[in-house]
């Protein structure tokens, strides 16, 4: 399992298990089978003060209709584009319906997340690429969705060995979709029932966007290899992974309410300025919407001195994880 995996994990167990189980005990009794993953970023945004990354975990209890409806009326717009909360939406984030992981960068400093070298990033894409070509022999009946991943992957090879190659993004890449693999392993491991359906909700984003969305396709394949790792059954399972698209027609975001709960989480966690100052909006979301929130696990993920750290910032606590540089 991936160094970076494990101090996740030993990190997730100490500090948020118990609160997630907690969250998770009344849709096992209603027997929930399909989830939602909703997603944002806030990366090298200049107005910000740190990069955050964010992940919110909903039950399908009800339809995307009513769901979008409800949002609506109580989080209209963006948090950028808002002066104020509403209460509503305050108390929903902290009612138990949801379950967020947000996690916070200093922004132009190494983080716990170390980048590979090219070669490295290069060996694992081939390695991937053998995945694929495993599961077009034991699964013929995705052959079609297989290829399609591994065509993928050889055009981003070719770009990973241009100068030009963008690979900071790249990293983020890996950094996101080990983060969605990670929640969705997790919820596969804590749940009572067996999984119809998990769907990822992205926020528009180069994240997601960039060579051929290659992102979800990698998020699925890292999802079954740490279901493996973990010992969780992948054989004969009916679970399907679905992503969601902008609207062909209007090229926006047809499920954007959905993503109104990571949206605020992420802009308070990149937004809000620790010096002492006047109250601003972010300070507020700290207090009405973190504050004692156990539905809510934020984790700053450090590097200092050569040492990485995942910090859970909660409730006053902190549980460290600490991982060595390689060199």
């Amino acid at each position: 399992m991936h160094p970076h995996i494990k101090a996740l994990m030993a990190t997730f167990n100490k500090s948020t298990l118990k609160d997630f189980q907690a969250f998770l005990r009344p849709f096992n009794e209603a027997e929930v089978t399909k989830w939602i993953i909703c997603s944002d970023y806030c990366i090298e945004d200049k107005s910000k003060f740190y990069d955050s990354m964010t992940f919110t975990l909903i039950p399908y209890v009800l339809s995307f209709e009513e769901l979008q409806e409800f949002i609506n009326e109580i989080a209209p717009t963006d948090l950028k584009k808002t002066q104020s909360i509403d209460e509503r939406f305050t108390t929903f984030i902290k009612s138990g319906l949801t379950f967020s992981f947000s996690f916070i960068f200093q922004k132009g400093k190494r983080n716990f997340f170390l980048k590979a070298d090219m070669n490295q990033y290069i060996e694992d894409m081939n390695r991937l690429k053998d995945q694929y070509q495993k599961w077009i022999i034991n699964t013929p009946q995705n052959k079609v969705y297989y290829e399609s991943v591994i065509k993928k992957l050889n055009k981003l090879e070719q770009e990973m060995r241009r100068d030009s190659f963008n690979k900071k993004l790249f990293h983020n890449i890996i950094i996101v979709q080990m983060l969605v693999a990670f929640i969705m392993a997790t919820l596969k491991k804590e749940t009572d029932h067996t999984i119809e359906i998990i769907s990822w909700l992205s926020d528009r984003d180069k994240i997601v966007d960039s060579y051929e969305s290659l992102a979800y396709d990698i998020a699925h394949s890292s999802f079954h290899e740490l279901c493996t790792r973990m010992g969780l059954n992948t054989q004969n399972t009916t679970e399907r992974f679905l992503i969601a698209s902008t609207d062909k027609n209007t090229n926006q975001l047809w499920f954007d309410e959905m993503l109104r709960v990571p949206d605020l989480i992420t802009g308070a966690t990149a937004g809000r300025n620790y010096l002492p100052k006047k109250k601003d909006k972010y300070d507020l979301i700290f207090e009405k919407v973190f504050s004692e929130n156990k539905y809510l696990s934020i984790i700053d993920c450090t590097r200092k001195n050569n040492v990485g750290r995942l910090n859970v910032l909660k409730k006053q606590q902190k549980s460290n994880t600490q991982v060595k540089e390689q060199s």
